[in-house]
């Protein structure tokens, strides 16, 4: 592969990208409208730490980690 060849390739690449703020968003974990507005809105607060990553335009949120036994209990089973 000749250098022209490698860069025309790098160009089309890179033309493919998405540039600025995401449109969209994909969480792992329910959000309400309001919330992923928001989340929209402030982008890069979330990815600076690393709670989420934008590809092609979408807001990848992370899940926040996971819940310990007596939290999902908590939140997940009602008394009968």
């Amino acid at each position: 592969m000749s250098t022209i060849d490698l860069r025309r390739r790098m160009d089309r690449i890179e033309s493919a990208s998405q540039v600025g703020a995401p449109t969209r968003i994909m969480a792992d974990s329910p959000i309400t409208d309001g919330e992923a507005d928001a989340d929209l809105a402030n982008w890069g607060i979330l990815v600076a730490p690393g709670r989420a990553t934008v590809l092609n335009g979408v807001l990848y949120l992370a899940d926040e980690g996971e819940m310990s036994e007596a939290e999902w209990a908590a939140q997940h089973v009602t008394a009968h």
